[in-house]
């Protein structure tokens, strides 16, 4: 005796609806067992996996914390989608590597932080991703040699700083490498030798400051080497007038009005056009 067995096919939504489900509960056992979603536990602190948008839903930032503190990466966005900034996080400091970017998204500076305060080698960049120049901190002050470079990657200056002041020899550059301007602060002042040259390394100045006022004996030369003028200063006082070397000490006083600052832009105007501070 034959029997037939009669058999009906599964629907193929059956099949869609159970692989979806699936999924879903692998998803959320893989979530439940490794992360959350912007979950602060019972102490109000904030833990795991954090996301935020803009209003135009755009990615705003994301990363992760652990009792309310940041680690590993972190990125932070602008509105338009593009990176702004990438933090990483020491797990066990308050130490964070920051590197943040342009609105095409190249490199514009980098460095390090400890807590909110600059620490350590920062470095920037301009829109060719070229090292205008650098500077170093500790604890939020500048400590250590800040240097500005010329496009060509020449130094053009290069000035030693001590708990945020200028502090030992600045020395200014002409882009073939010689020396432009060598003088010597202490605590932020003008103390000690001048030296001013031509551009073929001839000197040009020669002098003395005492506490940020030219003093003593003063000598100017000519392109040719060529001794013009001797004016002895008294604390700032000179001797005898040369509208010629007044001229002369009024260039020479623009070498050092913007010495270590950078007015387009300055470090903190920078950061701020890159996307301001990163907390």
């Amino acid at each position: 005796m034959n029997i037939k067995i009669k058999t009906y096919p599964m629907k193929t939504s059956v099949l869609v609806l159970s692989t979806i489900s699936i999924l879903i509960f692998t998803a959320n056992s893989a979530l439940g067992q490794n992360d959350t979603i912007n979950q602060i536990d019972k102490f109000n602190r904030k833990q795991g996996y954090w996301t935020k948008s803009y209003p135009n839903g755009k990615k705003a930032y994301e990363g992760r914390f652990k009792d309310d503190k940041p680690i590993g990466e972190f990125k932070r966005y602008r509105e338009d989608g593009t990176i702004k900034v990438v933090l990483t996080h020491n797990a066990t400091s308050t130490y964070t590597q920051a590197t943040f970017f342009s609105s095409d998204e190249k490199i514009a500076a980098q460095g390090y932080y400890i807590g909110k305060n600059k620490d350590s080698l920062w470095q920037y960049y301009n829109s060719n991703a070229v090292l205008v120049y650098e500077e170093r901190f500790q604890n939020g002050n500048k400590h250590g040699r800040y240097k500005q470079y010329y496009p060509n990657g020449k130094t053009y200056e290069s000035i030693p700083y001590v708990n945020g002041q200028m502090h030992g020899t600045l020395v200014q550059f002409f882009p073939n490498g010689l020396n432009k301007t060598v003088v010597n602060y202490t605590n932020g002042t003008q103390h000690g030798n001048i030296k001013v040259f031509y551009e073929d390394g001839k000197t040009r100045v020669d002098g003395l400051y005492l506490n940020g006022l030219k003093d003593g004996e003063w000598k100017f030369y000519s392109d040719e080497g060529q001794l013009i003028e001797t004016i002895r200063y008294n604390k700032g006082i000179p001797e005898n007038q040369n509208q010629l070397i007044e001229k002369m000490n009024k260039e020479l006083d623009a070498l050092f009005k913007n010495a270590g600052k950078i007015q387009e832009p300055s470090t903190e105007s920078f950061l701020e056009r890159m996307g301001s501070s990163p907390y």
